[in-house]
């Protein structure tokens, strides 16, 4: 059933992790790149088989502080 979400569960916003492709970058990048979390866009996903709203990340690789 898809109901629309309710007030209390719109408030309840699942936050997604970044997703990098590891296999997509040369080998040692995770000690040179950090991820950085430019903003967040809403979007609906499928969470345990129900729909909900989440927050998506939108994010960039950046150098790394030493």
């Amino acid at each position: 059933m898809n109901a629309p979400l309710l007030a209390d569960e719109a408030d309840e916003l699942l936050r997604l992790p970044p997703v990098v492709d590891a296999d997509a970058l040369p080998p040692g990048f995770e000690d040179i790149l950090e991820v950085q979390v430019l903003a967040y866009r809403q979007k609906l996903a499928l969470v345990g088989g129900e729909r909900r709203r989440v927050l998506d990340p939108v994010w960039t690789l950046v150098p790394r502080d030493r």
